[in-house]
């Protein structure tokens, strides 16, 4: 059985956050949803296609032209931007680590881009 995890490439560049899905599971397709747990209202999940929002990434969906579709979010600040990634990742880290023995960090990258650098 082939090992089914999520890979997310994520880019910030001060307070603008990019995300590209560069794995996803076809049998979560539509119906993943992982939320996170405690005061904070972070989702990760799979509807349509991909978006990414103040407190939510999309994921793969239904529109399948859309799968490689690049996602952008501005938030207020660069500390928001560097928050959602913590907790996206943190969830993505989450789920793969409960689908697979192997390392469930593999399927992350993170690109932090200050401007003037």
């Amino acid at each position: 059985m082939a090992e089914e995890k999520i890979a997310v490439h994520f880019v910030r560049i001060e307070h603008v956050v990019m995300a590209r899905v560069m794995a996803f599971p076809e049998s979560v397709r539509e119906t993943l949803n992982i939320e996170s747990a405690g005061d904070d209202n972070f989702l990760v999940a799979s509807a349509s296609g991909p978006a990414l929002g103040r407190e939510v990434l999309y994921l793969r969906g239904k529109e399948v032209m859309k799968d490689h579709k690049l996602m952008l979010y501005e938030y207020d600040c660069t500390k928001s931007a560097m928050e959602a990634i913590r907790a996206f990742t943190g969830l993505i880290e989450q789920w793969n680590k409960t689908q697979t023995t192997k390392s469930y960090l593999e399927g992350i990258k993170i690109e932090e881009t200050l401007a003037g650098a």
